[in-house]
């Protein structure tokens, strides 16, 4: 144990032979300083399930956001698979049999002391995967319909390493168009930005069938959901940190979160329609992107939804208007996506050989492969129900 930092440890176990014997494990130990689970701080926390898991994972999930608890680990007789998913979600870092050896137990222990330093001084990661904003420039263009279809077009082609955020406010839409279930919101990182790792992050997310994670709105706004500007830049810098590509659902809204986000873009899909009024919106947000600097403009992508040829703006008249390339046409086809919508289906599911759906696939083309994705902590929670030999899959769970 040289050179290790001085760790407190709180065993709360009610069985009391394996409470003795943990105890005893830490007391051994050089650098472990025994702690009483009513005491405060806890450091470790080791901590044993009762016939109430869910207040047990909720008391967990309270001591790690509170700081209270450095890491737990959780330990009982046999976990089920169930148990072990809802630990993760909850923060818990790793399963302790019961009856874990001396050897068993303090390595553990000491993967979290090796761990808990360098997390402390570890930068946000550095961005490596791209982040792609799709933005409809008024209420009603189909920019949802846009970003949900272009994010599992990307996925298909790179599954589980495509993340769709949705950004709307108040009540985001997202989990409606794809029919998804989910337990945790874009309100769960906000408040649990301090743990933002790949394990946990993957966690909360709710995962389609085709392999696309989703994060949902909080569904508050944004001032009441406390992500402001130094909130939005750190939850990009580390989604981008763990999934090639990230595609975000958001308002024309450019307030300083909002521009915060194009900033760090590598691409903006802007979705209009070939009216009057919407070109007025879209010549505003480019006039106000243009002086900013930091190429905003250059990131900026038209894409006209619900294009017909017999339209009475002509595409090259709107370019003059705009002073800007329109780099797609998506095809008028409302009844199939209105369809699709309704079932809760992506296009590629409902009607793959649609001119629509091959619209959008050519528009994931054209923005490119994704690159790599971080790969999970092998000594989380998942990798050990992996090693465990489970039958299932834990949502959100990537290779």
């Amino acid at each position: 144990m040289s050179g290790r930092i001085h760790q407190n440890v709180t065993i709360a176990v009610r069985d009391e032979r394996a409470k003795r014997s943990m105890e005893e494990y830490v007391r051994s130990e050089k650098g472990l300083e025994l702690r009483d689970p009513g005491a405060g701080e806890m450091g470790l926390l080791v901590y044993e399930v009762s016939d109430d898991p869910a207040r047990d994972l909720a008391r967990i999930h309270k001591a790690l956001a509170g700081g209270m608890a450095d890491a737990v680990f959780l330990t009982c007789v046999e976990p089920s698979p169930q148990l072990l998913i809802d630990a993760m979600r909850a923060g818990v870092r790793e399963f302790l049999p019961i009856t874990a050896g001396r050897e068993e137990f303090l390595d553990a222990l000491h993967g979290a002391m090796d761990s808990a330093p360098r997390k402390a001084a570890e930068a946000i990661p550095e961005s490596r995967g791209r982040i792609i904003p799709v933005i409809g420039t008024k209420g009603g263009v189909g920019a949802t319909t846009v970003a949900v279809n272009l994010a599992m077009e990307l996925s298909l082609a790179d599954p589980g390493n495509v993340v769709l955020m949705d950004l709307r406010e108040p009540l985001g839409e997202v989990p409606l168009f794809l029919d998804l279930e989910y337990s945790y919101t874009l309100g769960d990182l906000i408040d649990n930005v301090a743990r933002l790792d790949a394990t946990y992050v993957r966690s909360v997310m709710a995962r389609h069938a085709l392999g696309l994670d989703v994060l949902p709105s909080p569904g508050v706004y944004r001032g009441e959901s406390g992500l402001g500007v130094a909130g939005m830049d750190v939850i990009l810098r580390h989604m981008s940190g763990i999934y090639g590509t990230v595609i975000t659902d958001d308002d024309a809204v450019l307030d300083d979160a909002t521009i915060q986000e194009l900033e760090r873009a590598d691409t903006v899909v802007l979705v209009m329609v070939l009216s009057l009024p919407c070109l007025a919106h879209v010549r505003r947000f480019l006039e106000r992107v243009r002086p900013m600097g930091h190429g905003l403009a250059e990131k900026v992508k038209l894409a006209v939804n619900r294009y017909a040829k017999d339209s009475d703006i002509e595409v090259g008249e709107a370019e003059d208007i705009l002073q800007h390339k329109i780099s797609w046409l998506i095809p008028n086809d409302y009844p199939t996506t209105l369809a699709a919508i309704n079932q809760g289906k992506c296009l590629r599911e409902f009607a793959p050989k649609s001119a629509v759906t091959r619209t959008i696939a050519r528009m994931a083309r054209d923005l490119g492969a994704a690159p790599a994705a971080e790969g999970a902590d092998k000594r989380s929670l998942l990798g050990l129900f992996r090693r465990k030999g489970g039958d299932l899959q834990p949502q959100g769970a990537t290779s």
